[in-house]
């Protein structure tokens, strides 16, 4: 059985699973996959996209998406993301759920910073 094989198979297992502790393990793992962490962005318990939201393997697309979420924490952690574009950025500051996540980005364009300054 080649490896790529037998990394399959776990994969396919954790993914599957409703096992919260299972989950977070696994993203705690730095050899998963940003496949695994793509699909736990999507799950429906809060916790697991939330925990998603924060793995710097999450591409910066689906951070974008979970900006919409429905749970304001997931929404917060997505916008921590360490590569979201200053144009996300921006519109994050004008809306009031995410204007203080927004503005502890450490991304957040200096120019934009200033002008937030009164």
């Amino acid at each position: 059985m080649s490896s790529h094989t037998s990394q399959r198979a776990p994969f396919a297992m954790v993914a599957a699973s409703t096992n919260i502790g299972l989950i977070h393990l696994a993203l705690d793992d730095p050899e998963s996959s940003t496949e695994l962490v793509e699909r736990f962005s999507r799950d429906t318990a809060a916790e697991v996209r939330l925990r998603a939201a924060t793995d710097p393997r999450l591409t910066v697309a689906s951070a974008v998406r979970m900006l919409d979420d429905g749970h304001e924490r997931v929404r917060h952690a997505a916008a921590m993301h360490p590569q979201l574009p200053a144009r996300v950025l921006v519109q994050l500051l004008r809306d009031t759920d995410t204007a203080q996540a927004a503005a502890q980005h450490p991304m957040l364009p200096v120019a934009v910073m200033e002008r937030m300054i009164p």
